[in-house]
C-alpha cells in the first residue's frame, strides 16, 4: 500500500529472505536472516524503484523535449545523508522480511519514512505497520485480527550496544504508548482507506489500542542490523540485555548485511 511504486520489487525482495537460528530469549521471539550479495542488490533495486516513483517512458520524453530529465531530479538528492541513505535500504529489508516471515499482508503495509523527507533527516516513530482486519466486523476484535508494528535499526559503529539500546527504547511502552498509537492509527486509518478498505472495516483499527498492547491481537518487530562482522557482538548484546515481554508479543530480527558500511555508495 505505501509502495506502489516498488511492491513487485520488494515482494521479490522478500521471497529471497531465509531466517535461521529461531529462539526464545525472556519472552522475545529471536532470528536472524544473513544477506548475501544477490539480497543486498534487490534491495538496492527496490529502493531506486522506489525513487523513481513508476514514471511513465512516454511522460519522460515529453519532458524530455522541455529539457527536463525526470529521473535525474527523482534520484537527485541534495543534502543527502549516507545514514538515512542506509536507513532506507534496511528498513524495505526489513518490511521484506516481516512478509516473509511473519505473514504480514503486503496490502495493508504503511512505510510512513521510505523514503526519508529530502532523504536528509529522519523522523521518529513506527518504521513500518500493516493490519489484518476481517471483511465482516465482530462487536469486538476476533482472533484473525492482527495489527502489525516494527521498529527498525542500524548500526557501523564497532559495538552493537548503542544499538540494542535504541532499538528496545523504540518498541518499550513509553514510545509505544497509548496515546502515541492512537495517532498512529490515525494516520493508518486514512491510509486504509486510500488502498479502498472499506470504511466500517478501516475503523476497526481504533479497537488495537483496548488493553494496549494485546498479545493475542498485536505484533510487535524490532530489526536490528549490522555487518557480518558484528553478529556476534549483537547475539551477546543480545542474550544479556534482553528484559522479560509476555510471550508471542516481541520478535527481534538481527539482520547481517554485507559491507553495510558503505550500502548507501550503491544506491542512487
Amino acid at each position: 500500500m505505501a509502495l506502489p511504486h516498488a511492491e513487485t520489487e520488494l515482494l521479490v525482495l522478500a521471497a529471497g529472505c531465509v531466517c535461521t537460528g529461531a529462539r526464545t530469549v525472556r519472552g522475545w521471539d529471536l532470528d536472524r536472516w544473513d544477506l548475501d550479495d544477490d539480497d543486498v542488490a534487490r534491495a538496492v533495486a527496490t529502493y531506486t524503484a522506489l525513487l523513481l516513483g513508476d514514471t511513465d517512458p512516454d511522460a519522460d520524453e515529453i519532458l524530455l523535449d522541455a529539457g527536463v530529465t525526470l529521473d535525474e531530479l527523482l534520484l537527485d538528492a541534495p543534502g543527502r545523508n549516507d545514514r538515512i541513505t542506509r536507513a532506507d535500504v534496511v528498513e524495505l529489508v526489513a518490511a521484506a522480511s516481516a512478509i516473509a516471515q511473519d505473514s504480514w499482508p503486503s496490502g495493508t503495509l504503511h512505510m510512513p519514512n521510505v523514503p526519508k523527507m529530502a532523504r536528509g533527516k529522519s523522523d521518529s516513530g513506527v518504521d513500518a505497520m500493516a493490519a489484518d482486519l476481517q471483511d465482516s466486523p465482530p462487536d469486538d476484535l476476533g482472533p484473525d485480527d492482527v495489527l502489525y508494528l516494527a521498529s527498525v535499526k542500524h548500526t557501523v559503529k564497532t559495538t552493537s550496544a548503542d544499538l540494542r539500546y535504541k532499538l528496545l527504547e523504540s518498541v518499550g511502552p513509553d514510545e509505544l504508548s497509548t496515546a502515541y498509537m492512537a495517532g498512529q492509527l490515525r494516520v493508518f486509518h486514512g491510509e486504509l482507506l486510500r488502498a479502498g478498505v472499506p470504511r466500517t472495516t478501516a475503523r476497526r483499527v481504533y479497537r488495537f489500542i483496548r488493553d494496549w498492547p494485546d498479545p493475542m491481537h498485536v505484533r510487535i518487530l524490532a530489526v536490528a542490523a549490522v555487518a557480518p562482522a558484528m553478529a556476534g557482538d549483537l547475539n551477546a548484546q543480545l542474550n544479556a540485555h534482553l528484559p522479560e515481554v509476555p510471550p508471542g508479543l516481541y520478535r527481534l530480527r538481527a539482520v547481517t548485511i554485507p559491507d553495510l558500511p558503505t550500502l548507501h555508495s550503491l544506491c542512487p
